[in-house]
């Protein structure tokens, strides 16, 4: 998949998420696109923090 493939999915799936606070769909979409970005990586190593 290309970066706006990418970018499109996540916002289908989880840019409308109800988490109590817009920061946390933010992140939650920030996550999507860093496992996306590199599937092949531990979630430690995905993951900065």
């Amino acid at each position: 998949m290309q970066v706006t493939e990418n970018s499109h999915w996540v916002q289908q799936q989880f840019g409308s998420c109800q988490l109590g606070d817009k920061r946390r769909t933010k992140r939650v979409c920030k996550m999507a696109m860093t496992m996306l970005d590199s599937p092949h990586d531990s979630l430690p190593t995905q993951s900065e923090t």
